[in-house]
C-alpha cells in the first residue's frame, strides 16, 4: 500500500502520451458485442494518430465479429494469446459425453480458480502479464498507458500486480459491466459465500489500485466511490454509436399509419422474466378488452432466440422473432421501425446498451420496459420514447398506444446525441490519458 500511495503522489511536470496499450479479451474478430467499444474507440485513435497496440484473445475458429472493418487498417497492432478457458463452459452441453465434458472443466474450473471459476480471464495471468512485460520492456514500446476492459474481471486483477513494478506507467481500468453487482451476467449470483467473497475484496483491490476507473454509467461509479475515499480518478464514457455505420439511411420520423411497429434487436436477458410475464398478462388483457389496440401493436425480436419470446411468439400473433442478421441488415430494420425496444433487469435500469445507442444515431422513439429508474426517466425527460412501467405494463400500453396514434411517439428533434458519438467519446478518453496524468 506504501508502494502505491508513493506512485500516486509522483507528478510530472508535463503529461506524456506516447504509446498505449489495451487489453481487451472480446476484441474482433472475437463475435458478440464486448468487443465493439474498443474497436470503436481504436478506430478512432487511429484516425488522430495516436499510437495504440491491443492485447486481446484467441477467437475460436471460424469466429466472426460484425466490427472486423473497424479493425482492417489497424488489425497488425492486435496481439492475440490464449484465454485457455475452458470453451466447453461457454455451451449448452445436449450429449451425454458434453455433459460429462462440461461437469469435468467445471471441476477443473472451481480448483483453479479461488473465485468466480466462469470468469473467463481466470486462466491467463502467466502469458497476459508475460505478454505485457515484453511490450514494456521492448525498447521501442514508449507505453505510457496501460489499460483494462473488463468483463473479464480478472483480466483487471492480473494486471494490477504490474502497477507497484511501472511507476511511469499509467494504468486505467474500463468497466463495460458491473463486477459484484451483476445479476444478469458472468455467474456471480451462483457462487458460494466464500467465492462471493474473494470477488468483492479483488473489486475493492482493483478500484483502489488503479489510477483512473471508466464506466459506462455514472450509476457504476455510485457502487465504486463506497470502496475508496478518492473519487477523483472516476470518469463515465457511455458506450455510443459510430455514425460512420449510418451513411446512406434515410432517417424516418414518422409513425406507420396502421400499426406500431416496435423492434428488439440482440441479447434477450434472463432476468427480464418478469417483464415478460407481465407483457404476457397485459396483452391477454389486451386482447380480450380491447382488440383495436392489441392488434395495433407489433413486436419483432431479433438476435439470439430466447425461450421466453418464442413462449410469447406463440401465443401472440402480433410477437415475431427471427434468427439475427448481420449489423447492416439490423440497422436497416430497425430504421424501418416505429420505435426500438429495451427491456431492462432489475440490476440495470441505468443502462445505456448498444441498442439504446443505435436508436439514438436512428432517431427511434424508444419504449423502454422496466421499473422506473434512470434509462427511463433519461428517455421521458428528453422526450425520445416512451415508459413502460412494470406493475402498470397494462395501462402503459394503452397510454403508448393513444400517444403514438396522435402522433405525438416522435424523437425529440432537438435532442443532442453528442455524449454518445463514438469519436466525441474517444476525445474525452484521449483527454483522460494524456491531459489528466495522474503520475
Amino acid at each position: 500500500m506504501k508502494n502505491l500511495e508513493l506512485i500516486n503522489n509522483i507528478h510530472l511536470s508535463k503529461p506524456i502520451l506516447n504509446k498505449i496499450l489495451i487489453v481487451n479479451y472480446s476484441f474482433p474478430p472475437n463475435s458478440g458485442v464486448g468487443g465493439r467499444r474498443w474497436a470503436k474507440f481504436c478506430k478512432y485513435l487511429f484516425k488522430k494518430n495516436i499510437e495504440f497496440e491491443v492485447i486481446s484473445f484467441i477467437p475460436k475458429r471460424k469466429e466472426y465479429s460484425n466490427w472486423n472493418q473497424d479493425i482492417e487498417p489497424f488489425k497488425e497492432k492486435v496481439n492475440y494469446i490464449k484465454s485457455n478457458y475452458p470453451q466447453v463452459l461457454s455451451s449448452k452441453p445436449s450429449s451425454l459425453l458434453d455433459k460429462l465434458n462440461y461437469k469435468l472443466a467445471l471441476i477443473y474450473a472451481r480448483i483453479k480458480v479461488k473465485g468466480n471459476y466462469y470468469d473467463k480471464g481466470a486462466h491467463c495471468k502467466s502469458e497476459l502479464l508475460a505478454t505485457i512485460r515484453q511490450k514494456i520492456n521492448d525498447s521501442n514500446s514508449n507505453i505510457s498507458c496501460i489499460i483494462v476492459s473488463v468483463a473479464p474481471f480478472h483480466l483487471a486483477v492480473h494486471v494490477m500486480e504490474l502497477i507497484p513494478l511501472y511507476p511511469r506507467i499509467k494504468f486505467i481500468v474500463d468497466f463495460r459491466d458491473p463486477w459484484t453487482q451483476n445479476r444478469t451476467s458472468y455467474g456471480f449470483e451462483s457462487l458460494s459465500m466464500a467465492r462471493r467473497k474473494i470477488e468483492l475484496y479483488s473489486e475493492k483491490k482493483v478500484i483502489q489500485s488503479y489510477h483512473h476507473v471508466i464506466s459506462v454509467s455514472e450509476k457504476m461509479n455510485e457502487h465504486f466511490f463506497k470502496l475508496t475515499s478518492d473519487h477523483n480518478r472516476f470518469q463515465v464514457i457511455p458506450n455510443g454509436f459510430d455514425s460512420e455505420d449510418y451513411p446512406s439511411l434515410k432517417k424516418t420520423y414518422s409513425v406507420a399509419s396502421n400499426k406500431l411497429n416496435m423492434i428488439f434487436a440482440g441479447s434477450f436477458y434472463h432476468n427480464t422474466d418478469y417483464l415478460i410475464q407481465e407483457l404476457k398478462e397485459a396483452l391477454k388483457q389486451l386482447r380480450k378488452s380491447d382488440f383495436e389496440i392489441y392488434s395495433s401493436f407489433n413486436f419483432d425480436f431479433y438476435g439470439t432466440k430466447s425461450a421466453e419470446i418464442e413462449r410469447l411468439v406463440e401465443e401472440f400473433e402480433i410477437i415475431r422473432s427471427f434468427a439475427g442478421d448481420s449489423k447492416d441488415e439490423i440497422i436497416k430494420k430497425i430504421n424501418d421501425a416505429d420505435a426500438g425496444l429495451l427491456f431492462l433487469s432489475r440490476d440495470i435500469q441505468y443502462s445505456f446498451s448498444t441498442k439504446f445507442c443505435d436508436y439514438i444515431a436512428l432517431k427511434k422513439p424508444i419504449v423502454v420496459f422496466s421499473e422506473e429508474d434512470y434509462t427511463m426517466d433519461y428517455v421521458v425527460s428528453n422526450n425520445i420514447g416512451f415508459g413502460i412501467r412494470s406493475g402498470r405494463i397494462y395501462e402503459d400500453l394503452k397510454d403508448c398506444y393513444y400517444v403514438w396514434k396522435e402522433g405525438n411517439l416522435k424523437f425529440n428533434s432537438v435532442y443532442n446525441d453528442a455524449d454518445f458519438n463514438i469519436e466525441k467519446c474517444t476525445a474525452k478518453l484521449i483527454d483522460i490519458i494524456e491531459v489528466k496524468n495522474c503520475l
